[in-house]
């Protein structure tokens, strides 16, 4: 097959070791072949302007901004890359968020060395590419039009659970600043908001509640 029959493929991925890993499980596919990489947000939206890659897989966490932030800067952008998330974030969480961002697809990290490339030439023919649970679940959804409600981390918007993760975390007003390129006023803010969204009466229970969130999390 020739280089200009096979599917183009952009990594955005802060870990070398974990690109090297995607890379070399791309590359050894007859029809499709690592075109450029990335370590964050900035770069990326320059280098996958240049390449125009036909498909992007993106972490969530990137050594400067989001992944989720990415996705939405691309979709904005009108771009023509399908992007495909490959991160250790819970799918449960996170799947819905990137597919509404404009993702096409969602494979947890510690499947992605045998679920890549099926997810690659999936969403190459335009088709998303989920877990089936998560499918069914979306599936769900979609026909009883559902609706969040109560206190339940799922009604914060994208950013607000980016800051709610980093609170539950131990960071800091101003570690989250630097880490989302954002002021700590703007944080700060942000953190009134989704203590109101979760019904807590002070910043020490958002705390508590974030913490304990993060740690139950991170045992799934």
């Amino acid at each position: 097959m020739t280089t200009a029959e096979k599917t183009r493929v952009f990594l955005v991925e802060d870990h070398p070791f974990v690109r090297d890993g995607l890379r070399s499980r791309i590359d050894r596919q007859e029809d499709m072949e690592v075109c450029g990489e990335a370590e964050d947000v900035p770069s990326a939206i320059t280098a996958i302007g240049d390449q125009s890659p036909d498909v992007a897989i993106v972490d969530l966490s990137l050594k400067s901004g989001n992944g989720l932030d990415l996705i939405t800067r691309l979709s904005e952008k009108k771009s023509n890359v399908r992007v495909i998330v490959a991160s250790m974030h819970d799918e449960n969480i996170y799947a819905e968020r990137v597919v509404k961002a404009g993702a096409m697809g969602y494979v947890h990290k510690q499947e992605a060395s045998t679920r890549i490339v099926e997810a690659i030439r999936q969403v190459v023919r335009g088709k998303l590419y989920l877990s089936d649970e998560m499918n069914d679940r979306l599936m769900r959804r979609a026909i009883r039009e559902e609706e969040q409600t109560g206190d339940s981390v799922d009604q914060l918007t994208n950013r607000e659970l980016q800051v709610f993760e980093r609170i539950g975390a131990g960071q800091t007003v101003n570690e989250i600043a630097t880490a989302l390129s954002l002021s700590p006023k703007t944080i700060e803010t942000y953190r009134d908001r989704i203590r109101k969204k979760l019904n807590l009466d002070s910043s020490t229970r958002l705390m508590h509640y974030a913490v304990k969130w993060v740690a139950e999390y991170m045992q799934r």
